[in-house]
């Protein structure tokens, strides 16, 4: 699969995992969706690495034509999901939630694999600023 095969548009999601464990391990994700909103998993992982903790920063696009729908998004990021991915450096994956798949590529410590992860929303990017915004000497409410 090339670039030529993604929709035209920006990423509709964001992630950064990390895994742990030689073979068998657990993997942590943090990924924040193309509204802002944000959302913690966590699971198991299934492969083959260089080192004992790997990761990857990804981009990733639902296989729709056009930008999902917040409510698509939520769907896809929220709850159980499947994972296969492979990259040194760079990388691919595919991402299957709720029947929905998503297509990934980014930078990968060495690694090859598969995993199982359940997430769930924990806010949004705008609440996190506005909670911010009570540490801002001068931000009277």
């Amino acid at each position: 699969m090339d670039r030529s095969d993604l929709p035209n548009r920006t990423p509709d999601y964001y992630t950064i995992s990390v895994c742990e464990g030689p073979g068998v391990g657990s993997i942590q994700s943090i990924t924040i969706d193309y509204y802002g909103n944000v959302y913690g998993g966590v699971g198991m992982a299934l492969g083959k690495s260089g080192t004992f903790f790997t990761g990857s920063v990804i981009v990733g696009w639902l296989s729709t034509p056009e930008r999902p729908k917040e409510d698509t998004l939520k769907g896809f990021c929220n709850g159980a999901a499947n994972n296969v991915s492979a990259g040194a450096l760079f990388g691919y994956g595919r991402t299957y939630s709720n029947g929905i798949t998503g297509t990934e590529f980014g930078f990968f410590a060495p690694q090859i694999g598969t995993s199982h992860m359940d997430s769930t929303s924990i806010g949004s990017v705008k609440s996190f600023i506005d909670s911010l915004s009570g540490f801002i000497p001068g931000q009277d409410e």
